[in-house]
C-alpha cells in the first residue's frame, strides 16, 4: 500500500475471508490513488466505505452463480462508475455474459453495462494508475 501511494499506482487487492482485517489495514495506512479488489466478494455493507477510499470492484464470472450470494448482491450495491470486469476468466468469450448478468442483477441494459465498465476501466488506464 505504502509503494502504490508513494507511486501514485493503484493496488490491486485480493481478499478472501479476512475482511475485518484488510479494513484495520486499510484504515491504518495512507492509501494509493485507487484500490482495485480482485473477484470482489466482500460484504456488500462494505462498499460504501471502500468507495471512500477509492476503492473499484472487479467482478468474475461467479457473480453469474446464484449461490455466490454476496458477490451477487455487493454487484448490485456497488455505484455503477466502479464496477469492473475480471480479465483474467477461463476463457474471454465468458466476458460478454458476465456483463450481462451484472446488468440484470442491477436491472440495467447490458449493452450500456458493456460501455459503462469499458469506460470505468479506460478511465483507470488513462489516469495511468493501472
Amino acid at each position: 500500500l505504502q509503494i502504490a501511494h508513494n507511486l501514485k499506482r493503484v493496488a490491486h487487492v485480493h481478499c478472501v475471508g479476512a475482511w475485518g482485517k484488510m479494513m484495520d489495514v486499510l484504515r491504518g495506512h495512507d492509501l494509493p490513488p485507487a484500490l482495485l479488489f480482485h473477484a470482489f466478494s466482500g460484504a456488500p455493507e462494505l462498499v460504501p466505505e471502500l468507495v471512500e477510499m477509492g476503492a473499484y470492484f472487479s467482478f468474475g464470472s461467479s457473480v453469474c452463480d446464484n449461490t455466490h450470494l454476496r458477490s451477487r448482491v455487493a454487484a448490485s450495491v456497488v455505484p455503477v462508475s466502479r464496477i469492473l470486469v475480471e480479465s483474467d476468466m477461463e476463457s474471454p468469450n465468458v466476458i460478454p455474459n458476465t456483463v450481462a448478468e451484472i446488468a440484470r442483477i442491477r436491472g440495467e441494459n447490458a449493452d450500456q453495462m458493456a460501455e459503462t465498465i469499458y469506460n470505468n476501466t479506460m478511465g483507470l488506464l488513462n489516469d495511468g494508475t493501472i
